[in-house]
């Protein structure tokens, strides 16, 4: 499946995004890692991959997942799906609830594409 590693050495990312201190690894302009991870969906088995964005902040939350979330499978923001796997729908209550819900430190969206 899909991972960090052929996502960075297929040269995918901005440099920007590749981790000056660790090269293997991706972070946000937020300094949040960004992961890729294989996932299964729908049966499958590894037949989907996430991409996984930390520490965004509050107001970056509520106007990425509505405008980046409709090219998604699945979304998941600070551990809460507001988007489901096999809807199509988001959830913009329940998005702006959970991006509001953020702290400081910002927090976790999760994208799920097949």
């Amino acid at each position: 499946g899909l991972a960090d590693g052929p996502v960075i050495a297929a040269r995918i990312p901005p440099s920007s995004m590749t981790n000056a201190g660790n090269a293997a690894t991706m972070q946000n302009s937020f300094g949040g890692a960004v992961t890729v991870a294989p996932v299964a969906r729908g049966g499958g088995n590894n037949n989907a991959f996430t991409i996984t964005y930390n520490n965004v902040p509050a107001g970056v939350c509520t106007k990425l997942v509505p405008t980046s979330g409709a090219q998604f499978d699945e979304v998941t923001v600070g551990g809460t799906v507001v988007k489901a796997f096999g809807t199509n729908t988001l959830n913009a209550v329940t998005t702006a609830n959970q991006c509001g819900g953020f702290g400081g430190n910002g927090g976790q969206i999760v994208f799920t594409s097949m």
